[in-house]
């Protein structure tokens, strides 16, 4: 039941008929050659994309890292901000005056609600 693949049939001086494969490929060499192509194009594709993977990461690291000085910067003027040095400096600069005694207001007057 086996099949003879051949380009062309030849007969022998004997006269026996036979087959010559020259030129011709077998569909088995066939078959795996074009295995063999997909897994090239299948090993280029993940290697591809693994490389971009990486070039994605090592930027989104130094992102992270950017983004960890601009955190400690605006720390760092937060604090600044809150301090009571900047706080006396800033009511200088308004001309505010320190309060010497200051008033309690208690009960419900009218120039307490407004």
């Amino acid at each position: 039941m086996a099949k003879a693949y051949c380009v062309y049939k030849k007969q022998n001086t004997r006269g026996t008929k036979t087959c010559s494969f020259s030129g011709a490929v077998h569909p088995v060499v066939l078959v795996g050659l074009f295995a063999l192509f997909l897994a090239g194009i299948g090993y280029v594709y993940a290697l591809n994309r693994s490389a971009v993977g990486g070039y994605a990461v090592r930027d989104l690291e130094t992102e992270i890292v950017e983004l960890r000085k601009e955190q400690k910067r605006l720390e760092i003027e937060a604090a600044e901000r809150r301090s009571l040095a900047r706080i006396e400096t800033g009511a200088k600069d308004r001309e505010m005056q320190p309060v010497s005694e200051p008033r309690v207001l208690s009960g419900h007057h009218s120039y307490a609600l407004r």
